[in-house]
């Protein structure tokens, strides 16, 4: 697979593919060096296209009233 930014879900599922495959490289490898840079990429295209939203304060406790009532 070619190194490049992830910009479609193809894209995304080969690189998650090709970083499956480089899990056991070694630190300071070629291996290891290709699997930093497709994890750095894919969590680039995560962040962009799957925000995990930050805790609320208020929805939690309005959550756990309604969790007991």
């Amino acid at each position: 697979m070619e190194i490049k930014i992830i910009e479609t879900a193809s894209d995304h599922a080969a690189a998650l593919e090709e970083i499956e495959t480089l899990m056991s490289a070694e630190l300071g490898t070629h291996e290891g060096d290709r699997l930093d840079l497709l994890s750095m990429l894919v969590v680039a295209y995560e962040k962009k296209n799957f925000p995990i939203e930050g805790a609320n304060l208020e929805k939690a406790i309005s959550f756990q009233i309604q969790k007991k009532y």
